[in-house]
């Protein structure tokens, strides 16, 4: 799996990786993410762009090489 992370196709910025503990699980319906079993604790992961000025926002991914490849799949689309 790719370690490095492509750039934002939506304003060139480098992207980055960030995660958080959360309780309970992501279930995803129509691309919205709800949660559900309260009692399950779950890491998610975030990989994309975090400059204030960019119009895109990261996705929460349950597994941090999943994020990473659905991330650069998105930058391989060149919309700069």
């Amino acid at each position: 799996m790719p370690d490095k992370i492509k750039k934002c196709p939506f304003c060139g910025g480098i992207a980055s990786i960030k995660h958080k503990r959360y309780k309970g699980t992501l279930h995803r319906c129509n691309g919205f993410g709800y949660w559900g079993n309260k009692d399950k604790v779950k890491i998610l992961w975030w990989v994309g762009c975090f400059n204030k000025g960019c119009s895109i926002k990261p996705s929460a991914y349950g597994d941090k090489d999943e994020a990473i490849k659905n991330w650069n799949n998105r930058a391989d689309t060149k919309e700069v």
